[in-house]
């Protein structure tokens, strides 16, 4: 009984469920995995790549052919023929430093080298670090102390002394529009541009800012006159190889059809090109003709009476056919704000991001006008009546 009673004890201890295992094993488990691969990674993935290297013997004649860089150091100081290859080394001298300090300039064999961290009069030795088109890049491999010599900074390129005093009025006659719709005018041959001003006015203006070849004017006043002669814009003239068409004495009539690049009205006179300075496309003007070239001819307005801007195809001008729908209407009546002169004397504004070109304003203007003709990128209009920008 006693031996019965045993074996169903320890049978029943068999048939106890077994518990997990404690998770302080499986957390030894996992660093065990991790170790395991790390020990994987050190011996077989970092391991840098070896590189490969070929090596050739070269002897002979081929061998003086086959430049090998054997770190020597060229004398460009001296030699004016100098190539400059990258990777290189050249004994040079620095001439002078880069605009913003930082670098100093050289030439290897004409080709301006910039040295980071050299300074003008060192002589120093350098590696091309970089060829580009028209410079290169060195560093300084070494300098030397006992060919440095002193260096005296170039002088300042000369200005001119100022013609104008900061408070002077001055008075002038305008002579032309620039290519960016502002009067000229010349005072003593310094060119003074006058913004808002038209050919021919009488103005008095004072200067705000000068430099060496030009200056910029504030207009005070201004009073409209007649344009001035061809002469007064000191330009030579080609000479007449054809029969001239005008008489000297002869009055002419004719329609304005638009504005040329420097601001004057154009007309056509049997073919052939009239600039009219002082009217504006549509003007129908009489004239008469004050000097005559092969191509073109300039005359002087005697009268002009305002009128309808002429249709583009009077300019004799093919032009393309709209593709978007147009976004002004024919009687419509429109307002702005002009904001900008273009390149041939027009005023401009936008509409919609639409640029509506408006001859006769000017810069500041508070228009009232309608659209004549309407292209794709851009739009005619008319001016019905203007207010002119406070001063």
């Amino acid at each position: 009984m006693a031996q019965t009673a045993k074996f169903d004890e320890f049978r029943g201890l068999s048939e106890q469920p077994s518990s997990p295992p404690p998770k302080k094993h499986w957390g030894m488990l996992v660093l065990s995995l991790v170790g395991v691969a790390l020990v994987w990674y050190l011996l077989f993935w970092s391991r840098a790549p070896e590189t490969e290297v070929i090596e050739a013997v070269v002897v002979g004649e081929e061998a003086e052919r086959v430049p090998i860089n054997h770190a020597e150091v060229t004398d460009a100081s001296t030699d004016r023929g100098a190539v400059a290859r990258e990777g290189y080394r050249y004994k040079v001298r620095i001439e002078d430093e880069s605009s913003d300090g930082v670098a100093g300039v050289t030439h290897i064999g004409g080709l301006v080298t910039f040295v980071p961290d050299a300074r003008p009069g060192e002589m120093v030795i350098i590696e091309i670090t970089r060829l580009k088109e028209r410079t290169a890049d060195g560093m300084v491999v070494k300098r030397l102390p006992e060919e440095t010599i002193a260096w005296t900074p170039p002088p300042p390129r000369p200005t001119r002394p100022p013609m104008f005093t900061p408070d002077g009025v001055y008075t002038s006659v305008v002579l032309e529009l620039g290519k960016k719709g502002d009067a000229i005018t010349k005072i003593n041959g310094k060119v003074v541009f006058l913004p808002g001003a038209m050919p021919g006015d009488r103005v008095t203006f004072r200067v705000v800012e000068e430099r060496d070849s030009a200056a910029t004017g504030e207009v005070l006043t201004r009073e409209p006159g007649p344009v001035p002669a061809p002469e007064a814009f000191e330009r030579p003239r080609p000479a007449m190889t054809r029969p001239p068409m005008f008489t000297p004495d002869g009055v002419y009539t004719s329609v304005v059809l638009e504005i040329g690049k420097k601001g004057d009205a154009i007309t056509k006179i049997n073919g052939k090109v009239v600039f009219l300075p002082g009217a504006m496309p549509g003007d129908r003007v009489t004239f008469r003709v004050v000097e005559e070239r092969d191509s073109a001819a300039t005359g002087e307005v005697l009268t002009r009476e305002p009128g309808p801007v002429p249709a583009p195809e009077a300019f004799n001008r093919p032009q393309p056919a709209m593709t978007r729908p147009p976004m002004f209407q024919p009687d419509a009546v429109y307002t702005g704000k002009v904001t900008d002169i273009g390149k041939k004397g027009d005023a401009l504004l936008k509409v919609d991001g639409k640029v509506v070109f408006l001859p006769g304003a000017q810069l500041g203007d508070e228009v009232v006008f309608r659209v004549v003709s309407e292209r794709d990128s851009t739009a005619q209009g008319e001016v019905i009546s203007r207010t002119p920008a406070a001063p």
